[in-house]
């Protein structure tokens, strides 16, 4: 019966989005405003009530209790900030609460973004109320404007780096640190993942208890960073480092490759059921299959294994003699030799004998844009409000760095996505990809993930499918295949060239132009496989767990 009414309870506050009442007097103490809440998705809804409840819980309880904090995990393009305006704006335009600052740290790129988003939704609101917004500004007029932000209240939203550099100063601390916000929110909040990082142990030298993380992937490499992420919203819940490690890092790892025991994989399994109850409360997860899948047009992923040239095979092996230890990067290089290329099909679009046979003009900022880290933030902006703009038939093609693609850019102008090179991170190519696949595209979306077969870059690629899968296990709480072992997934060592025998037979792709790159192309391409098929959720036993 008690479960019946909290049900009932719980699906008229969603409906309503009432988040606290007031159960004598039967009446709503505090409610998001209609014009806004009519504009949010059933699961926003539930995200702006998981966050009031985890980090306010009551209005009492904001006057005697420090209150806590949260992680928001919605999948990338679900609209995180746009819940958070909905709870800052309900907090900041009610006087009951006592909530006067909001402080919201975000990378340097999404600045703009927030402030956009600020001033959109308030506009929509019935309420006449306005809150003030707060940037950072110049180094000569900060403090300024963060005596103003502390004296007044409102929200300030400030890049991860002005907080870094303005925290240090010790007049600063008394706006920033201690006593410091009401509320602090974390934008693309695994970037405190690194324990040892500079700013991730000055944001948690932040006073206040209340505290929300914004991420999409809140698991990237490892569980380690796991701990690190609740240890700042949630201090001590997950136990020590050591506790942690041993209770569930090494337990979870151990079974998570194909030769593992089957102790190893049911004691893995049931480590991340103990984990995924521990947690309950303390993270709300939505990803794409729950919410966009089924109203965006579908979104196809393939992994293209392209064979090396003689030239290349000659170079690997060269490589492999001299070298003596590797040193990871991002290369930008592989924008320059695209940008070369586009120059030779402009200059040789009018004559006939021209070996690349590609049509059509190619001018930089017109035909094409390139946005990497060296480009302006203005200049970001307008490159992709004219990629974006459907009546720009011109500019159709977009050259963006990984890094950059990963925050705060917004490209439904294009359909098809191709990865170059996989990313150690297998998160920095699922933003990449959510650029485009998100609320606003109306064509279906294409990946192509290039890897050279037999070489590193395909180990790296099979390190990304471990660790989403590791992911899938305990966000999504879905099962998948464990297609390797852990000598497989090894880059400490000089990884030797694999010469790839025949080419395997493969169906014909959905994609027709892939399609017609395959029959072009067959003596460079060793075969293709689609993605997500590695990823598929497996038939998941049922464990009961006794305490």
């Amino acid at each position: 019966m008690n479960s019946d009414n909290n049900e009932n309870e719980l699906d008229y506050r969603e409906e309503n989005l009432i988040l606290d009442y007031d159960l004598e007097k039967k009446k709503p103490l505090l409610r998001v405003d209609k014009g806004i809440a009519q504009h949010l998705k059933y699961y926003q809804k539930k995200g702006v009530i998981f966050m009031w409840d985890s980090c306010f819980e009551s209005i009492e309880l904001t006057k005697s209790s420090p209150g806590s904090g949260c992680i928001l995990a919605h999948c990338m393009g679900l609209g995180k900030t746009f819940q958070v305006v909905t709870l800052v704006y309900t907090l900041l335009t009610n006087k009951v609460t006592e909530i006067k600052r909001v402080l919201i740290l975000c990378p340097k790129s999404t600045v703009l973004n927030w402030v956009d988003e600020f001033n959109m939704w308030q506009k929509k609101a019935e309420s006449q109320s306005r809150i003030q917004l707060f940037q950072a500004g110049e180094s000569s007029k900060r403090k300024k404007i963060l005596h103003k932000w502390h004296t007044e209240g409102g929200v300030l939203i400030m890049s991860y780096q002005k907080f870094f550099s303005s925290s240090k100063i010790k007049n600063n601390q008394l706006y920033l640190l201690d006593p410091g916000a009401d509320l602090v929110v974390c934008d693309e909040g695994h970037i405190l993942k690194e324990k040892k990082s500079q700013i991730s142990n000055l944001v948690k030298r932040v006073n206040t208890k209340r505290r929300i993380v914004l991420t999409g992937t809140p698991l990237q490499n490892n569980l380690d960073e796991y701990h690190c992420i609740f240890d700042f919203v949630k201090p001590y819940l997950l136990g020590t480092e050591k506790e942690y490690k041993n209770l569930f890092v090494n337990p979870i790892k151990n079974g998570q490759y194909n030769n593992s025991t089957d102790a190893d994989v049911r004691m893995m399994k049931i480590r991340t059921d103990v984990l995924d109850r521990k947690l309950i409360g303390c993270i709300q997860r939505y990803n794409y299959d729950e919410t966009i899948k089924n109203i965006l047009p579908k979104k196809i992923e393939y992994v293209i294994y392209l064979k090396l040239s003689k030239i290349q095979i000659n170079l690997h092996k060269a490589y492999e003699k001299f070298i003596e230890r590797l040193v990871f990067s991002t290369c930008l290089s592989t924008h320059r030799v695209i940008e070369y290329f586009l120059s030779v099909f402009d200059k040789n679009r009018s004559k006939h004998d021209c070996p690349f046979k590609f049509k059509g003009r190619w001018l930089k900022n017109s035909d094409y844009f390139l946005i990497d880290g060296q480009v302006k933030e203005i200049d970001r902006q307008k490159f992709m409000a004219q990629f974006n703009d459907p009546k720009n038939l011109q500019g159709r093609l977009m050259i963006v760095s990984t890094q950059v693609a990963c925050l705060g850019v917004n490209l439904i102008g294009a359909n098809r996505v191709i990865i170059f090179e996989p990313h150690y991170n297998p998160s920095a190519d699922l933003q990449s990809i959510f650029r485009i696949f998100r609320y606003g595209q109306k064509k279906v979306s294409y990946i192509y993930r290039f890897v050279g077969v037999g070489t590193l870059e395909e180990t790296v690629y099979n390190r990304q499918v471990t660790k989403l899968s590791l992911s899938n296990r305990v966000l999504d709480k879905k099962e998948t295949k464990r297609h390797f072992n852990e000598e497989e997934l090894d880059i400490s060592v000089n990884v030797p060239l694999r010469l790839p025998s025949d080419s395997p037979e493969f169906p014909p792709p959905e994609d027709n132009v892939l399609s017609s790159i395959l029959k072009r192309l067959k003596d460079s391409i060793h075969c293709y496989t689609e993605h997500d098929s590695l990823l598929q959720h497996q038939v998941r036993f049922t464990l009961v767990i006794t305490d």
